[in-house]
């Protein structure tokens, strides 16, 4: 039933080794409950009487060993283990989920930020060996794996119609999240289509926001109330009030976040964090246009080359000016998410079955 699935870090320069295992594990306690809250798993009940669930999960591994300073640390019981700086950047994705859901959860409610975030069940620490540690944390799996593989997929169909309409679907469904962020004031550094997961209805999750900035909570709400004024008054004028908080929301984008994303995919990299070390809401645009960017570009000669594939090529070329247009080396001259939406629909109406 275990498989591996993902593997990174663990070299030579000491950085912790990171896994990713699809397998069948038991949750007790408070992740039990969070589990059959969200009708997943199969209730038992462990040969001490306790009741549990059993789930297939995505068990997240974070393994390290202590350096000798930390190791003489714990022997001598100078510090408690979550002190210790090893084990704080183990956990570093795991507080940066925390803090990224809440202020999701505490601007859009329980029900958008479970559906826009994978969902974290709990987690464990054990000692694996002399002074090393593993960091387990089990997470919800979807089934149809990452964005990147899920779209390669779709080109991929035999039924092209079918193809490429949950291409686009999957698109748009991704321009979802990134307005679930703008409105939040979260900026994901390593926002692409390999951290976002598609389940068995080809819903879109956003997962790895480890790394992840916020924009300042008393900027953030001045931008709500000023969004909502403007609505306001462009309805007392006849004017479209969601125009008009649209374009406060696009103005908010375009500032940074206090906090600076401190991890970032280099090829993906947009100019105002390569420059100046910080990212805004609109970076997220540059950083979708130019992973599905380089998709596009390794599929498209394989298409022109594959006998009947023509039409899916040209609908990939389209959609290589589209992500294009979202990696505008200034910031402030990024389409912003309405506009983006709009092109993605154009796309979706021309190609419509």
């Amino acid at each position: 039933m275990e498989r591996r699935v993902h593997t990174a870090g663990g070299g030579a320069n000491g950085d912790p080794l990171r896994t990713v295992d699809y397998a069948l594990v038991t949750l007790t306690g408070f992740a039990a409950l969070m589990a059959l809250t969200d009708g997943v798993g199969t209730p038992c009940v462990l040969p001490d009487g306790r009741p549990a669930v059993q789930m297939l999960s995505a068990v997240k591994t974070v393994t390290a060993t202590l350096p000798p300073i930390e190791q003489q640390l714990v022997q001598y019981g100078s510090t408690d283990l979550e002190l210790l700086p090893t084990l704080k950047q183990m956990a570093q994705e795991l507080g940066a989920y925390t803090r990224t859901t809440q202020r999701a959860t505490d601007v859009h409610g329980a029900d958008v930020a479970r559906r826009s975030f994978l969902q974290l069940y709990g987690w464990e620490l054990a000692c694996t060996g002399p002074d090393t540690y593993a960091l387990r944390s089990f997470w919800e799996w979807q089934s149809n794996g990452s964005l990147l593989k899920y779209l390669v997929r779709c080109l991929d169909q035999s039924n092209f119609p079918l193809g490429r309409t949950c291409f686009v679907a999957a698109l748009q469904e991704a321009l979802q999240l990134l307005h679930v962020l703008s409105r939040a004031g979260i900026v994901l550094g390593d926002l692409k289509l390999e951290n976002m997961l598609v389940d068995e209805h080809g819903h879109v999750k956003l997962s790895d926001v480890d790394g992840a900035g916020l924009l300042d909570a008393s900027l953030l709400y001045a931008t709500q109330a000023v969004a909502q004024q403007a609505a306001v008054q462009a309805a007392a004028a006849c004017l479209d009030p969601c125009a008009a908080a649209a374009a406060v929301w696009s103005a908010a984008d375009r500032l940074f976040a206090e906090e600076a994303p401190y991890m970032v995919t280099d090829a993906y990299m947009p100019l105002e964090m390569s420059a100046y070390g910080v990212m805004c809401a609109a970076s997220h645009q540059h950083l979708l246009g130019a992973s599905l960017g380089q998709l596009l570009g390794a599929v498209q000669p394989l298409l022109l080359a594959a006998p009947g594939r023509e039409v899916c090529w040209a609908l990939v070329t389209e959609l290589r000016v589209l992500a294009t247009g979202m990696q505008t080396p200034a910031h402030t001259d990024r389409p912003d998410l309405p506009c983006v939406w709009a092109q993605l629909e154009g796309i979706r109406a021309r190609w419509a079955v």
